[in-house]
């Protein structure tokens, strides 16, 4: 659930960061 929950509140932050999330959760 977690990895949903970051997904998409980062998302909402800054579209450019959750690239980077996105690869580090594999």
């Amino acid at each position: 659930l977690a990895d949903g929950v970051l997904r998409v509140r980062l998302p909402k932050a800054s579209p450019a960061q959750p690239r980077r999330i996105e690869v580090r959760l594999g």
